[in-house]
């Protein structure tokens, strides 16, 4: 299976000569998706955007097809259960979709996403903030592990740590999120990955204090993306990656958005 049908699975619907091809696989495949959205954080600094992102990526992806669960705020002990309600619902040859905007930290090489009550970085050890939290690639060994042909993670989340930095998705003292070192067993389809930020970089939450819009600048951004027809899926994330850094720039703010890529099948 191709990169440009993983594309059209994910995102959209592909021009009417390749409904015939696409037909029978389709038929045989569910759509479902995982949307989390972070913003009332307890002990850390609150974000204004994450639940907004949460809800206009929702409303998209049930557009292109998808069965979406919608998790807002979600404690560690929602955002557990979540994971295994969606995971429960998942079928051998499944697409899997999950997006997460919120704050997210980088420890020993594993990127990590912070349930609302996450506890602050700085009144706990390292081993202690890991069992609080959820670690990216643990979270899609667990979809993996269900038998699902393509897993996509969307992670809008900091990869720096300026420490509660204002108006950026930013917590703990050094590092950022970081490129998968540890990869979960392979399987039919792959995993792929987009980050809103490159290493080093902060995603910005808004872009400035009178920014009115419900999303976040790399989310706001993916949406507009995401419906355009037969659009492979690192394209799209190549356009999305040009059009934040513009935007973000716009504003003096240096955000270059990453992907990661394990998709099976030719570019």
């Amino acid at each position: 299976m191709s990169r440009r049908l993983h594309g059209f699975l994910i995102f959209g619907a592909l021009c009417c000569a390749m409904l015939c091809v696409l037909a029978q696989p389709a038929l045989a495949q569910s759509r479902r998706a995982l949307v989390i959205g972070v913003d009332d954080y307890r002990n850390v600094a609150k974000l204004q955007k994450a639940v907004g992102d949460a809800r206009a990526m929702k409303a998209a992806l049930e557009k292109l097809g998808f069965e979406v669960d919608l998790l807002t705020n979600p404690d560690r002990s929602a955002f557990n259960a979540g994971i295994s309600d969606f995971t429960r619902k998942l079928k051998e040859g499944d697409i899997a979709l999950v997006h997460y905007s919120g704050h997210g930290v980088a420890l020993d090489g594993e990127n990590y996403l912070l349930p609302v009550d996450a506890p602050r970085p700085d009144k706990v050890d390292k081993e202690g903030l890991k069992l609080e939290t959820f670690a990216l690639m643990g979270m899609i060994e667990r979809i993996r592990s269900t038998g699902s042909n393509v897993q996509i993670a969307i992670v809008d989340a900091c990869r720096d740590n300026p420490y509660a930095q204002s108006g950026t998705r930013s917590i703990g003292r050094s590092g950022g999120l970081v490129e998968p070192q540890r990869r979960p067993a392979r399987g039919q389809g792959g995993f792929f990955i987009l980050f809103s930020a490159g290493f080093g970089q902060t995603a910005a939450d808004r872009l400035d204090d009178n920014d009115r819009e419900a999303t976040s600048v790399y989310t706001r951004t993916l949406l507009r993306k995401i419906a355009v027809e037969g659009k492979a899926i690192t394209d799209l994330a190549r356009e999305v990656r040009e059009d934040v850094e513009d935007l973000a720039a716009s504003v003096r703010h240096e955000q270059r958005p990453a992907y990661y890529d394990e998709l099976s099948g030719p570019p």
